[in-house]
Protein backbone atom coordinates (compact mmCIF):
# COMPACT_ATOMS: atom_id res chain seq x y z
CA UNK A 1 0.00 0.00 0.00
CA UNK A 2 1.28 3.47 -0.74
CA UNK A 3 0.20 7.07 -0.68
CA UNK A 4 1.76 10.36 -1.72
CA UNK A 5 2.99 12.73 0.96
CA UNK A 6 2.11 16.26 -0.25
CA UNK A 7 4.89 17.92 1.78
CA UNK A 8 7.92 15.85 0.92
CA UNK A 9 6.62 14.42 -2.36
CA UNK A 10 7.80 11.04 -1.21
CA UNK A 11 6.30 7.59 -1.02
CA UNK A 12 4.87 6.20 2.20
CA UNK A 13 4.95 2.42 2.30
CA UNK A 14 2.71 0.96 4.97
CA UNK A 15 3.39 -2.52 6.32
CA UNK A 16 1.10 -3.93 8.99
CA UNK A 17 2.18 -7.52 9.72
CA UNK A 18 1.91 -6.84 13.47
CA UNK A 19 -0.22 -4.73 15.76
CA UNK A 20 2.28 -1.87 15.45
CA UNK A 21 2.05 -0.62 11.88
CA UNK A 22 5.39 0.13 10.27
CA UNK A 23 5.58 3.04 7.86
CA UNK A 24 8.81 3.96 6.13
CA UNK A 25 8.88 7.12 4.04
CA UNK A 26 11.38 7.87 1.33
CA UNK A 27 11.81 9.56 -2.00
CA UNK A 28 10.33 7.84 -5.00
CA UNK A 29 13.45 8.94 -6.86
CA UNK A 30 15.65 6.78 -4.64
CA UNK A 31 15.01 3.81 -6.90
CA UNK A 32 16.91 5.62 -9.68
CA UNK A 33 20.08 6.23 -7.69
CA UNK A 34 23.15 4.10 -8.46
CA UNK A 35 24.19 1.35 -6.09
CA UNK A 36 27.01 2.02 -3.64
CA UNK A 37 30.34 0.96 -5.15
CA UNK A 38 33.11 0.47 -2.59
CA UNK A 39 35.83 1.27 -5.15
CA UNK A 40 34.19 4.49 -6.31
CA UNK A 41 32.33 5.60 -3.18
CA UNK A 42 34.82 4.52 -0.51
CA UNK A 43 36.98 4.32 1.40
CA UNK A 44 34.77 2.69 4.00
CA UNK A 45 34.77 3.97 7.54
CA UNK A 46 36.87 1.83 9.86
CA UNK A 47 35.95 3.35 13.23
CA UNK A 48 32.72 4.60 14.83
CA UNK A 49 32.01 8.18 13.76
CA UNK A 50 30.11 10.77 15.79
CA UNK A 51 27.67 13.09 14.02
CA UNK A 52 26.22 16.03 15.93
CA UNK A 53 23.25 17.80 14.38
CA UNK A 54 21.36 20.89 15.41
CA UNK A 55 17.60 20.68 14.97
CA UNK A 56 14.90 23.23 15.59
CA UNK A 57 14.19 21.32 18.83
CA UNK A 58 17.78 21.08 20.05
CA UNK A 59 20.92 19.07 19.39
CA UNK A 60 21.19 15.33 18.69
CA UNK A 61 24.33 13.19 18.52
CA UNK A 62 24.59 9.98 16.50
CA UNK A 63 27.34 7.36 16.51
CA UNK A 64 27.64 5.63 13.13
CA UNK A 65 29.23 2.19 13.43
CA UNK A 66 30.86 0.61 10.36
CA UNK A 67 31.11 -2.73 12.20
CA UNK A 68 27.33 -2.95 11.97
CA UNK A 69 26.84 -1.66 8.42
CA UNK A 70 30.03 -0.47 6.68
CA UNK A 71 28.52 0.87 3.47
CA UNK A 72 25.54 2.52 5.14
CA UNK A 73 27.60 4.15 7.90
CA UNK A 74 30.06 5.46 5.28
CA UNK A 75 27.31 6.83 3.06
CA UNK A 76 25.33 8.55 5.82
CA UNK A 77 28.52 10.09 7.28
CA UNK A 78 29.42 11.45 3.84
CA UNK A 79 25.95 12.94 3.34
CA UNK A 80 26.07 14.68 6.71
CA UNK A 81 29.58 15.94 5.94
CA UNK A 82 28.20 17.62 2.81
CA UNK A 83 25.17 19.02 4.69
CA UNK A 84 22.77 16.91 2.63
CA UNK A 85 20.24 16.78 5.48
CA UNK A 86 20.12 20.54 6.11
CA UNK A 87 16.46 21.60 5.79
CA UNK A 88 15.20 18.01 6.02
CA UNK A 89 12.30 17.38 8.37
CA UNK A 90 11.92 14.90 11.18
CA UNK A 91 8.53 14.07 9.80
CA UNK A 92 7.06 11.18 11.78
CA UNK A 93 6.62 10.28 15.42
CA UNK A 94 5.14 7.05 16.72
CA UNK A 95 5.21 6.98 20.56
CA UNK A 96 7.35 4.14 21.85
CA UNK A 97 8.39 3.24 18.31
CA UNK A 98 10.24 5.82 16.17
CA UNK A 99 11.12 9.32 15.11
CA UNK A 100 11.68 9.23 11.36
CA UNK A 101 13.87 11.52 9.30
CA UNK A 102 12.54 12.27 5.82
CA UNK A 103 14.67 11.60 2.74
CA UNK A 104 17.58 14.03 2.58
CA UNK A 105 16.48 15.31 -0.81
CA UNK A 106 12.99 16.19 0.47
CA UNK A 107 13.05 19.61 2.12
CA UNK A 108 10.47 21.35 4.25
CA UNK A 109 8.75 24.21 2.35
CA UNK A 110 10.81 27.36 2.72
CA UNK A 111 14.11 25.46 3.03
CA UNK A 112 16.87 25.56 0.43
CA UNK A 113 16.80 22.66 -2.05
CA UNK A 114 19.64 20.19 -2.11
CA UNK A 115 22.40 21.28 -4.52
CA UNK A 116 22.86 19.05 -7.54
CA UNK A 117 26.48 18.43 -6.57
CA UNK A 118 25.26 16.94 -3.28
CA UNK A 119 22.41 15.06 -4.91
CA UNK A 120 24.89 13.12 -7.04
CA UNK A 121 26.42 11.65 -3.85
CA UNK A 122 23.27 9.67 -2.97
CA UNK A 123 23.54 5.92 -3.43
CA UNK A 124 21.28 2.94 -2.89
CA UNK A 125 22.76 0.43 -0.47
CA UNK A 126 21.90 -3.27 -0.20
CA UNK A 127 20.58 -4.58 3.11
CA UNK A 128 23.37 -5.00 5.70
CA UNK A 129 22.22 -7.37 8.45
CA UNK A 130 25.20 -9.66 9.10
CA UNK A 131 25.48 -8.57 12.73
CA UNK A 132 21.74 -9.10 13.17
CA UNK A 133 21.92 -12.56 11.64
CA UNK A 134 24.46 -13.55 14.28
CA UNK A 135 22.23 -12.23 17.06
CA UNK A 136 24.78 -9.58 18.11
CA UNK A 137 22.61 -6.64 17.06
CA UNK A 138 18.90 -5.99 17.51
CA UNK A 139 16.38 -3.23 16.93
CA UNK A 140 16.36 -1.69 20.39
CA UNK A 141 15.68 1.78 21.73
CA UNK A 142 18.31 4.24 20.54
CA UNK A 143 19.46 2.51 17.35
CA UNK A 144 19.32 4.10 13.89
CA UNK A 145 17.59 2.01 11.23
CA UNK A 146 17.34 2.63 7.50
CA UNK A 147 14.07 2.95 5.57
CA UNK A 148 13.48 1.04 2.34
CA UNK A 149 10.87 -0.48 0.07
CA UNK A 150 9.57 -3.68 1.64
CA UNK A 151 10.10 -5.63 -1.59
CA UNK A 152 13.51 -4.18 -2.50
CA UNK A 153 16.44 -4.83 -0.11
CA UNK A 154 18.68 -2.56 -2.24
CA UNK A 155 16.52 0.55 -1.80
CA UNK A 156 18.17 1.89 1.38
CA UNK A 157 19.12 5.49 0.54
CA UNK A 158 18.74 8.44 2.95
CA UNK A 159 15.61 8.15 5.11
CA UNK A 160 16.14 6.59 8.52
CA UNK A 161 14.53 6.26 11.93
CA UNK A 162 15.57 6.71 15.55
CA UNK A 163 14.03 3.85 17.51
CA UNK A 164 12.29 4.82 20.74
CA UNK A 165 11.58 1.27 21.88
CA UNK A 166 12.44 -2.33 21.10
CA UNK A 167 11.11 -3.55 17.73
CA UNK A 168 12.11 -7.20 17.22
CA UNK A 169 9.80 -7.51 14.19
CA UNK A 170 12.30 -5.30 12.28
CA UNK A 171 15.31 -7.52 13.02
CA UNK A 172 17.09 -8.90 9.94
CA UNK A 173 14.77 -6.88 7.69
CA UNK A 174 16.22 -3.37 8.05
CA UNK A 175 19.79 -2.11 8.30
CA UNK A 176 21.00 -0.84 11.68
CA UNK A 177 23.93 1.50 11.10
CA UNK A 178 24.31 3.47 14.31
CA UNK A 179 22.82 4.65 17.57
CA UNK A 180 22.11 7.72 19.62
CA UNK A 181 24.97 8.69 21.91
CA UNK A 182 24.12 8.28 25.57
CA UNK A 183 23.97 11.85 26.81
CA UNK A 184 21.56 14.20 28.53
CA UNK A 185 21.34 16.58 25.56
CA UNK A 186 19.84 13.86 23.35
CA UNK A 187 17.25 13.01 25.98
CA UNK A 188 16.33 16.66 26.41
CA UNK A 189 15.83 17.16 22.66
CA UNK A 190 13.77 13.99 22.25
CA UNK A 191 11.61 14.89 25.25
CA UNK A 192 10.88 18.32 23.74
CA UNK A 193 9.93 16.80 20.40
CA UNK A 194 7.61 14.29 22.05
CA UNK A 195 5.93 16.91 24.24
CA UNK A 196 5.28 19.39 21.43
CA UNK A 197 4.45 17.02 18.58
CA UNK A 198 2.90 17.85 16.13
CA UNK A 199 2.73 21.58 16.87
CA UNK A 200 6.12 22.36 15.37
CA UNK A 201 7.96 20.96 12.36
CA UNK A 202 11.37 19.71 13.50
CA UNK A 203 14.00 20.51 10.92
CA UNK A 204 17.70 19.62 10.72
CA UNK A 205 19.34 23.04 10.53
CA UNK A 206 23.09 22.59 10.75
CA UNK A 207 25.62 19.89 11.54
CA UNK A 208 28.96 19.57 13.20
CA UNK A 209 31.50 17.78 11.02
CA UNK A 210 31.83 14.00 11.58
CA UNK A 211 34.69 13.03 13.87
Amino acid sequence: MSATNPISKSVRVVLCPLSACLVFEFSALAANEPLFDVKKDGPLLTDPTTIKIQTSAGALSFILDPQWAPQTATQIAKLFRYHAFDGTEIARYEPGFIFQISPAESKRPGQMPMPLSTRTLIRRIPLEVEQQQSGKLKHQAGVLSMARYDNDPTSNATSFSILLGDAPHLDKKYTIFGRLSNDRENQKTLAKMKAQWPLHPYIIKTIARPR
